[in-house]
């Protein structure tokens, strides 16, 4: 049996395929490798994904790993000849992919961290009616995913099914447990390790090669899905705390913040939400010496419009200083 796997493989890496360069994966690695550019060059497009979607590799730990793996990674992708035969030694010596710490963690951590992002982007409210609450149902999904994701990165695959299944075997354990974050913990580990002992075997046969416009599309088509869950999130739940100490939501803050007077008059005097106080000052008199009615010497109706213009610049001017009195009133309160 493991000389049938090995002639397989001999016959699946005998076309040509590019030879990737370290140098080139390095550089990636260096200026781009947080967004996984790295992984797109050598061919790992899921592996892209993850490092994007988890920010890095798991807020960078994936991304730092990469500098002494890039050296496997390349000799992968180019079917290099002494990996090739590394890789024999370990199909013949191991029926199925032996356990790997590394991997096993990737996959809880992938699973957990989209589980709980989907969990957050699920409106809270009802939205015209319509409680959302019940796409629950779809966390084993997310889960599956992405164990099932992380478990065929490389030389490794496995079907998705034992993994789904688990999940949704353990998705009644939400009544009892009343937790979500316990929950979807329960879920994730129970899923990795109906993967990892059920589902994984060798990848023998190399995943079919796409043009590199047809992986982009699968690539973007992931990512908008991935951001708009984080659009969702962001505007149904996601919540700021204001100076009164109360919660308010992010989505109400911004709306509220773009047509506040200030915002308005900070667009009139032509300055960004940062101008300092003199800075608002030194615009305001540029401003009014250039827009004073007596320098407009045309019509009666250029003159009305260089009055209300001059107007709305004093207007500005004088509700951006009173908001800046005030701030600066409140803070000595705070600070005695």
């Amino acid at each position: 049996m493991g000389k049938a796997r090995e002639n397989t493989l001999v016959n699946e890496v005998s076309e040509e395929r590019k030879v990737k360069s370290k140098f080139w994966a390095y550089l990636l690695w260096l200026f781009g490798g947080l967004f996984g550019a790295h992984h797109v060059y050598l061919g790992r497009d899921d592996q892209a994904f993850v490092y994007i979607s988890t920010f890095g590799g798991y807020i960078g730990i994936g991304w730092l790993r990469d500098i002494y793996r890039i050296p496997a990674y390349v000799a992968d992708a180019s079917d290099d000849p002494a990996f090739i035969k590394d890789f024999k030694q370990k199909v013949r010596a191991n029926r199925k992919p032996p356990f790997s710490g590394v991997r096993f963690a990737a996959e809880t951590a992938v699973a957990y961290l989209w589980a709980e992002l989907f969990n957050s982007a699920i409106p809270q409210e009802e939205i015209y009616g319509i409680n959302f609450r019940h796409l629950l149902i779809l966390i084993p999904t997310v889960i599956a995913l992405g164990v099932w994701t992380v478990g065929n990165i490389g030389r490794e695959q496995g079907s998705i099914w034992i993994a789904l299944a688990t999940a949704y075997l353990f998705y009644p354990t939400l009544y009892y447990i009343g937790d979500d974050t316990t929950w979807i913990f329960l879920m994730v580990i129970a899923s990795s390790l109906s993967f990892d002992t059920f589902s994984k075997q060798w990848r023998l046969k190399p995943k079919k090669r796409r043009s590199f416009v047809r992986r982009m599309t699968f690539l973007g088509l992931g990512l908008m899905l991935f951001f708009s869950i984080i659009s969702s999130y962001l505007y149904f739940n996601a919540v700021i705390t204001d100076s009164e100490g109360e919660e308010i939501k992010l989505s109400e803050a911004v709306q509220h913040f773009l047509t506040s007077p200030i915002w308005t008059d900070l667009k009139v005097l032509g300055l960004s939400q940062t101008a300092s106080q003199n800075e608002v000052t030194a615009r305001w008199r540029t401003l009014s010496r250039d827009n004073h009615p007596d320098k407009v010497k045309g019509s009666e109706d250029e003159r009305r419009k260089a009055q209300e213009k001059f107007m709305e610049i004093q207007q500005a001017y004088e509700i951006l200083s009173q908001a800046k009195n005030r701030r600066q009133r409140r803070n000595r309160r705070s600070d005695g």
